[in-house]
Order: structure tokens, then C-alpha cells, then sequence
């Protein structure tokens, strides 16, 4: 009878980084390549790398609230809601997102759709302290004092952090 030769098992090669963070990293390098730009001046080159930055983004649905995406003086916030809108047609479940995109609305004097889109956040993830917190501040700059103070109270329970505990204890 014949010896069969089997070749030893090998596991496949585990990745040192996944997709997914690989991708993450990616967009967080393009954000803060586009914020220097910003910051010095140079506007189309920050919109050029914000571009880069979305394409990506839309694989982590993830844009930090202080993305020039959310600065109305760098990306148009006709664009920028084009680009939320996107976002969220092919992440319809992005908290980070839909926070964003209040922040936009807030800082473009948008309150009513700032408020729809932090409660569209609030309803995916309730105990959500960065949403209760940019709502929050919402409600402090137009005298809504109980419903921030509301919003301060559950930010601070659920994550709570230097900026917030000023914040409640301001109102």
C-alpha cells in the first residue's frame, strides 16, 4: 500500500490591521491633512483632501463633529449636506453621521433640522453622550435651559467629561 504525503496545516496569515481599521486610519490621516490645510489657509486643497477623506469615510460612516465638513466657511453646506445625505443612504444607521450633520445645521442657524437629526441619533443610540452634548449646547445658545440642562445631566451620566460638567454648571 502507498504512503499518502499530506502536507501540514498552515492557518491562513491573520492581518495585522482589518479592513475596516486600516480604513478608518486612513480617513482619520486625510481629516487631519485637511484640517492643517484649513487652518493655513488654503481652502481648496482642505476641500480637495475632505473629498479623499468622504470616499473613505463612507466605508466607517464616521466624520468627526469637528470636521471641516461641519465648518460652513470651508465646504459649502449645500455640499456638505449632499455628502451627509450620501452618507447616510448607504449607512442609514450612522450615529456619527447624524450628529455631524446636526452640528452643521446648528452652525448654520438650522435649529429645527439640527434638532430632527440629533434625535434621529438619539433614537439609534439613547445614551449617546456626544449627541446629548452638542444637543445640549444647542439648547443652552437659544434659552432652552431646562431641555439643556436635561441633555447636560444625561451626557455627563453616561460619559461624563471635563467640557460637559462645565457646561451644566454654567446653566
Amino acid at each position: 500500500h502507498e504512503a499518502t504525503h499530506r502536507r501540514p496545516f498552515k492557518p491562513p496569515p491573520q492581518p495585522t490591521k482589518s479592513p475596516s481599521s486600516e480604513a478608518r486610519r486612513q480617513v482619520y490621516h486625510l481629516f487631519s491633512k485637511a484640517k492643517q490645510a484649513e487652518r493655513a489657509g488654503h481652502l481648496e486643497n482642505a476641500r480637495k483632501l475632505l473629498h479623499q477623506c468622504l470616499t473613505l469615510a463612507r466605508l466607517e460612516a464616521r466624520v468627526p463633529t469637528n470636521s471641516p465638513l461641519t465648518s460652513p466657511h470651508v465646504l459649502p453646506p449645500t455640499t456638505a449636506r449632499y455628502t451627509f445625505k450620501q452618507g447616510l443612504h448607504h449607512c442609514p444607521k450612522s450615529v456619527h453621521l447624524l450628529h455631524a450633520w446636526a452640528v452643521l445645521e446648528h452652525r448654520t442657524g438650522n435649529r429645527d433640522i439640527a434638532r430632527s437629526l440629533f434625535r434621529r441619533a438619539m433614537e439609534l443610540q439613547p445614551d449617546n453622550a456626544y449627541v446629548c452634548h452638542a444637543w445640549g449646547l444647542l439648547e443652552q445658545r437659544v434659552g432652552n435651559i431646562a431641555t439643556a440642562r436635561g441633555l447636560f445631566e444625561k451626557s455627563a451620566t453616561n460619559r461624563p467629561n471635563a467640557e460637559v460638567l462645565v457646561a451644566w454648571a454654567v446653566l
